[in-house]
């Protein structure tokens, strides 16, 4: 029998867990990251992000002036978002009538299969100003947006109100609620909001500021919705309710700031078990070889 001595049993738990974790995070590729500098009041739709893009795709304007089935909001009406200053993506104050008015915009980051294939987190600041839309969302859909996209996507998505209150939804629609205003989250304010959906495990989660929402994760599958085919495509809408007064002076109906989108590729499992075991081997050569 090898005998191990200490130094060689420190030596193999510090290899292993570099070599774990050097599996664990092959490196987070950036897919998209839009600073939104662009002048200001000029149009967002069909602009490459500011930065970082690696699908080179350009973000898509859709939306309807009323409700659902309205006037398409176009690129050059005085609906569309536009870049509102200091960084941020403008929601406009709508000149439509009806029930209420989508509108959004979503870009296509499904060029990198490795990144996409592996754990997607989508990030951005939400500025929901309490002067009349109802509400603010992020979210992740299919590849190739086009004008269907927004909340009703199919992919997990998430919804801040300027009371700070959170709902979020793993399916497109609002059938299907994971967190419907929990009091932890119900703040003023701009606030940060991640989705991450891990393909390893079907689960998709929520942070709100850094911090991991209470009961904010949704695992597909099994008696819940099916597992997503894919997702290419992250988006950022509002939904605007014609009742509603604007405050005096109101200009805009929130505004969005630094979206990214980063994909993180995840190991074979047998390349896991591979590297479990070769630090043991190499601890067993540098001990101290002496038998019993």
């Amino acid at each position: 029998m090898r005998r191990i001595t200490t130094s060689s049993a420190l030596l193999l738990a510090g290899l292993s867990a570099l070599a774990m974790g050097a599996a664990q995070n092959a490196g987070a590729t950036t897919l998209v990251n839009d600073q939104f500098s662009g002048s200001s009041g000029a149009y967002l739709n069909g602009k490459t992000p500011s930065t970082t893009d690696a699908s080179g795709s350009t973000w898509v304007q859709y939306g309807t002036t009323s409700n659902n089935g309205g006037n398409p909001i176009t690129p050059t009406s005085t609906d569309a978002i536009t870049y509102g200053g200091g960084n941020t993506a403008a929601f406009p104050l709508y000149t439509g009538s009806g029930t209420y008015a989508d509108m959004g915009a979503a870009i296509d980051f499904n060029a990198n299969t490795t990144a996409t294939g592996g754990i997607l987190t989508v990030s951005a600041t939400l500025n929901a100003k309490d002067n009349g839309a109802e509400w603010l969302a992020l979210g992740i859909g299919p590849s190739n947006p086009t004008n269907n996209y927004g909340p009703w996507a199919g992919g997990p998505w998430v919804l801040v109100k300027a009371t700070g209150e959170v709902h979020f939804f793993a399916t497109g629609g609002t059938g299907t609620s994971v967190v419907d205003d929990t009091a932890a989250e119900n703040t003023t304010g701009s606030q940060t909001v991640e989705i991450s959906y891990n393909p390893s495990t079907t689960t998709a989660s929520l942070s709100i500021d850094g911090t991991p929402v209470t009961g904010g994760t949704y695992t597909y599958g099994g008696t819940n919705a099916a597992v997503p085919a894919s997702f290419g495509s992250v988006f950022i809408d509002d939904r605007y309710k014609f009742s509603y007064t604007p405050v005096a002076g109101a200009t805009d109906y929130g505004t969005f700031s630094n979206v990214v989108v980063t994909g993180t590729p995840t190991p074979e499992p047998m390349t896991l078990a591979l590297l479990a075991q070769e630090p043991l081997a190499f601890c067993c050569f540098a001990a101290s070889g002496r038998a019993e």
